[in-house]
């Protein structure tokens, strides 16, 4: 609408170019959304923290091109983890490729890696 008169329809797309100086504003708004469902599934009963990241209540890091998800080597906080995106793919339409991700472990035994791989 333009001075009180309907002047037609443009076509709505996702996304933006690359180098877009609105982009990173964009990436930091919507890493920190996910950083906060992440958080409220670590608060449920249940959720392990890496023993390493339990002081400091870290759940993830976030870069440009990859996500670090930490958490304790079993089944309970791998499921609140796929919970979490869940939420996050409907309000953003972003979704992990799971062909580009990898587990990755350490002081966990072998029936419990399998177990997480199958919940993958």
């Amino acid at each position: 609408m333009m001075n009180e008169q309907l002047q037609g329809s443009f076509k709505g797309e996702k996304g933006l170019l690359q180098g877009d100086p609105i982009s990173s504003l964009l990436f930091v708004l919507i890493m920190d959304y996910l950083t906060r469902i992440l958080g409220h599934y670590a608060c449920k009963d249940g959720f392990g923290f890496h023993p390493l990241c339990k002081h400091l209540n870290l759940i993830n890091l976030c870069f440009v091109h990859d996500l670090i998800i930490f958490f304790k080597g079993n089944e309970k906080p791998l499921r609140y983890i796929h919970e979490a995106f869940n939420p996050f793919y409907d309000s953003s339409g972003l979704k992990a490729n799971m062909a580009k991700s990898s587990i990755k472990s350490g002081g966990v035994n072998d029936s419990c890696k399998r177990a997480i791989l199958i919940l993958v």
